[in-house]
């Protein structure tokens, strides 16, 4: 039998942290939940999807990278919400959580909160702050779609060069001059020239 200092050692090591190697690496709630179904033969819905996500490709490397790193706490707390699974795109089939209509923009910006803003559980405790939360990725992506059409309209009033009174679009030519309706300064000259010598005359 083991003696009474040996014993006391041991909880010790398993009861002050990591100590080097000596003791006992805490396991964080994925883990816990992990070993739990194995150990009761009962599959967690969430940690599954966890592991769908990874095998999609429209979800992007960088959060795949991060999935182990979301507190399961605050995702079950979101996910065990119906209206945030609405919003979401996703319910509940057979005890598995399915996506409706493939991954839509608030499942990804939900997923960069959990993974890299470190989403703090006093902002989706209650309903009431849950409600607030989809309010506020409304909001994101609303201004976030007005960024993209800004850049894109600017993108766009960039390559569209310059346009002649008609409101057409005057292309540059490759020595930088510019002519209306695509007619270079050459053929207008070339075009004066042959009309004045039809009618007589020297250009």
């Amino acid at each position: 039998m083991e003696s009474e200092d040996e014993i006391n050692e041991w909880v010790r090591l398993k009861h002050t942290g990591q100590n080097e190697g000596a003791g006992t690496v805490s396991w964080d709630g994925q883990q816990t939940s992990r070993f739990r179904a194995i150990a009761e033969g009962k599959p967690d819905m969430r940690l599954t999807f966890l592991d769908d996500l990874r095998r999609m490709e429209a979800v992007p490397q960088y959060i795949k990278d991060r999935l182990g790193d979301i507190k399961k706490t605050n995702f079950d707390r979101l996910i065990g919400d119906p209206d945030i699974r609405n919003l979401l795109g996703l319910e509940i089939v057979d005890n598995k959580l399915q996506l409706i209509n493939g991954i839509n923009p608030f499942l990804l910006m939900v997923l960069n909160d959990l993974v890299y803003e470190d989403l703090n559980v006093g902002t989706i405790y209650l309903k009431k702050d849950r409600i607030k939360y989809i309010e506020s990725l409304k909001e994101r992506l609303k201004q976030e779609d007005s960024a993209i059409a800004d850049r894109q309209n600017s993108e766009n009033s960039d390559t569209m060069g310059d346009t002649n009174n008609t409101g057409y679009h005057t292309p540059k030519l490759s020595n930088g001059d510019y002519s209306a309706n695509g007619v270079t300064n050459g053929e207008q000259q070339s075009s004066s020239t042959t009309n004045a010598a039809s009618n007589g005359l020297t250009p």
